[in-house]
């Protein structure tokens, strides 16, 4: 599966809301994103800031935006190479941490429910979510998330930006 610019694009929320799509740079840098020679600013990727389209949804359903719920970094639209299989992919960017102790496992589920409602049912998500942390604590963000009780089920998958930028870009 390969990142999908016109997936993404064409999708319902972004045609009703075309401010949630932002460069996929942008939203690695606001998230902490250090690398100099980042894989992601080879190009102007394109896709959905899983944040504002949140603020969007919430909106949209006559709250305020501080009544909004936790949502993942980034969303964007993936095929497969014969272009029989559309889905959208979520992200959560954790490239600030430097250690586990604060970070809450459970919201991860949490923040792939509340995107899953935000982005609709008009395309299918795929069951795997990734969320990108550090190369340099890779190998313990791992251990946190999989290996220590409570550990995160198997459709989560930790991976660096790098590995992120291989995988779909």
């Amino acid at each position: 599966m390969k990142y999908c610019e016109n997936l993404t694009k064409s999708h319902e929320k972004c045609q009703l809301y075309p401010n949630v799509l932002s460069k996929a740079l942008d939203l690695f840098q606001g998230e902490g994103c250090a690398l100099i020679a980042s894989p992601f600013s080879l190009s102007d990727y394109i896709v959905i800031n899983g944040d504002q389209l949140e603020a969007e949804s919430t909106l949209a359903a006559g709250k305020t935006v501080f009544q909004k719920s936790k949502s993942v970094d980034l969303i964007f639209g993936v095929e497969s190479v014969d272009g029989n299989v559309k889905e959208f992919q979520f992200v959560e960017l954790k490239l600030r941490t430097k250690n586990f102790f604060h970070l809450d496992k459970f919201s991860f589920r949490d923040k792939v429910n509340s995107s899953t409602i935000a982005l609709g049912t008009s395309e299918k998500i795929s069951s795997k979510y990734y969320i990108v942390f550090k190369k340099e604590i890779l190998n313990q963000a791992e251990r946190f998330l999989f290996r220590i009780n409570p550990k995160l089920n198997n459709d989560f998958k930790a991976i660096d930006p790098e590995g992120l930028h291989a995988l779909f870009f």
